[in-house]
């Protein structure tokens, strides 16, 4: 649902979705153990600009997306510096990994809040540079 409203709007000119035989659970590096990877081949021209967005999967409502107005698409090298991590507003902020839905009270932990970058360090976590993203 999210790519068709997305391809509709005006200046979108393609949405890329990882198909679902890619596992989209990508476990972080630790110690000697690889990190996960995922890869998308892009049709682009001088001119396009990128936009990425996935899912903080250890927090109930964070997500990591690209700053401002995207990644000149013909940028070559690590471009991890332009994405950065956003709290959706949603639910009340938790330390990574609860993501418990109703706390023991019983008292929903939903929330209602304009979409804002989550300060690094913070509160809950002090995240070390988890996404990295490379343009060849």
């Amino acid at each position: 649902m999210l790519a068709a409203k997305l391809q509709s709007k005006s200046g979108v000119k393609k949405v890329y979705v990882l198909k679902e035989s890619v596992s989209t659970v990508l476990l972080p590096k630790i110690g000697n153990a690889n990190g996960g990877k995922v890869m998308q081949q892009l049709d682009i021209e001088k001119g396009d600009r990128i936009a990425i967005a996935t899912m903080y999967g250890l927090s109930n409502d964070w997500f990591y997306a690209t700053k401002g107005n995207g990644i000149d698409a013909t940028r070559k090298g690590d471009v991890s510096d332009e994405v950065s991590l956003y709290d959706n507003g949603t639910k009340r902020d938790q330390y990574p990994g609860a993501n418990i839905r109703i706390d023991l009270s019983g008292m929903s932990l939903g929330e209602s809040k304009s979409i804002q970058e989550v300060p690094n360090p913070n509160v809950f976590t002090t995240l070390p540079q988890i996404v990295k993203v490379t343009l060849n």
